[in-house]
């Protein structure tokens, strides 16, 4: 069961990384109008930030205080209302918590599951998961790299390029366990 779902979700995650390259390849000056805002999307956000957030609840039973397991559902609905009213850059911080909760799965399970490609994957998620700390810390630095890339070509190629590589490694790794 935990090998299939590891399969299913690394899978999922380096087709989802190879739509983001593919949607980086696609970014332009025309494009930067509607592109440029997407990290402030609050609804999409809220919406990201809610799933992420109520998968990480079983995580946070095991190691919260027993007065807190309780509320620890209603402030995972919670939060991400108030994130939508209350924060900026709502879509950014969202992706970034979704990588970070990603890279952990990944990593964890795949030394659970002794992947044969853990010298190559666990790198990888080391570093997609500082990504995301790094995006869910200065959620602007999306929409500064969305700019970036739309107006420089090695930019856009080179973003493009990386996101590949990662999910080559997530997809290799999804099939080889």
């Amino acid at each position: 069961m935990e090998k299939t779902l590891f399969t299913a979700g690394v899978l999922i995650g380096g087709l989802l990384q190879t739509a983001a390259a593919v949607w980086c390849l696609k970014l332009t000056e025309e494009r930067l109008p509607v592109n440029e805002k997407l990290p402030r999307n609050r609804l999409g956000g809220a919406i990201l930030g809610l799933a992420a957030l109520l998968v990480c609840v079983p995580h946070a039973q095991v190691v919260s205080p027993s007065f807190l397991l309780p509320f620890l559902y209603p402030l995972a609905v919670l939060i991400p209302i108030l994130s939508y009213f209350f924060l900026d850059h709502c879509l950014a911080r969202a992706v970034g918590g979704v990588m970070i909760l990603w890279a952990y799965y990944w990593i964890n399970t795949a030394f659970a599951l002794n992947s044969p490609l853990l010298m190559l994957s666990a790198p990888a998620a080391w570093l997609w998961g500082a990504l995301g700390i790094w995006i869910s810390g200065k959620p602007w630095v999306l929409r500064d790299w969305i700019r970036k890339a739309s107006v420089n070509r090695k930019w856009r190629l080179g973003s493009a390029v990386i996101l590949f590589i990662f999910a080559l490694i997530s997809i290799l790794s999804a099939v080889t366990v």
